[in-house]
């Protein structure tokens, strides 16, 4: 079994101070604890101030069931974008898929 992971990149609008993004982040774990689909879930900060999301299941057919129950929410609970979106420049959103060789 070779984990998968994925690296999301992006910068938080420029009004947008860090522990405003370390709320939501803590937020977004709390929400994601416990569901079978996600092993791990943490953000980072660089230098640049650019936010890395990382997420890691054990499988593709894991990966796969947490896209789909995100844009699933997504459609039943748009605000839930909205208020992301209020933090995060979706401009520079970089998402890179990476598995374990």
């Amino acid at each position: 079994m070779k984990e998968i992971y994925v690296l999301v990149k992006f910068e938080l609008n420029k009004w947008v101070k860090i522990e405003d993004w370390k709320k939501m982040s803590d937020e977004i774990n709390v929400d994601m604890q416990g569901k079978d689909w996600l092993q791990f879930r943490d953000s980072a900060v660089d230098e640049n101030g650019n936010i890395y999301c990382i997420l890691k299941w054990d499988t593709l057919e894991q990966r796969n069931i947490f896209f789909e129950n995100m844009q699933k929410e997504f459609k039943e609970k748009p605000e839930i974008m909205k208020e992301f979106a209020k933090l995060a420049d979706m401009k520079t959103m970089k998402m890179d898929i990476l598995k374990v060789v």
